[in-house]
């Protein structure tokens, strides 16, 4: 009985170590925007697609500009919900994202598979990385100087593309 109380006492302490090395997330993240990135990001958005499948034989080109047009449009909102310990980010259509701000991984279960999940805060960002099987995707989150818009840097990786996909979606402060 004394060890498995000292057990506990031994995880408890280490998880709030954990949580007190965390960063914590800034409060100005939290809120809800609205996509402000128009036509201009979303044929960047097409552009990036294309200069990765380009160099894909003319097959497979198809399926990944479908799979990665559909998975990657702007959705009209991105909402950003902050607990003591974790970040929640949700957008229109998607399931919502929930981890830990301290970078422990969750596990999550999508179409493509189950992925595992991170949100780590550091330098007033939030970078979230998702892996699956076969992809890897990091979305860095920031406010623009004013706090009136925030800013999602993407990159996506996958055993299946010659190239990254990098681009760029903004979304304004609702």
């Amino acid at each position: 009985m004394q060890s498995r109380v000292r057990n506990l006492v031994v995880v408890a302490l280490l998880l709030t170590a954990r949580l007190a090395r965390a960063e914590a997330a800034d409060p100005k993240l939290a809120g809800t925007y609205a996509y402000a990135g128009g036509d201009a990001e979303r044929t960047k958005l097409t552009e990036a697609i294309e200069r990765v499948v380009a160099k894909m034989s003319a097959i497979t080109r198809g399926i990944a500009r479908g799979r990665l047009q559909k998975g990657n449009a702007p959705t009209a909102e991105v909402q950003i919900t902050l607990a003591p310990a974790s970040i929640t980010i949700a957008r229109t259509g998607k399931p919502a994202v929930a981890a830990p701000l301290d970078g422990t991984k969750v596990q999550r279960n999508t179409t493509a598979g189950m992925q595992d999940v991170t949100h780590v805060v550091a330098g007033g960002k939030i970078t979230q990385d998702m892996h699956g099987k076969n992809s890897h995707s990091t979305n860095v989150l920031s406010l623009s100087p004013d706090g009136a818009t925030l800013v999602i840097h993407t990159t996506i990786e996958s055993a299946s593309l010659p190239d990254r996909v990098i681009y760029t979606m903004t979304y304004k402060r609702r």
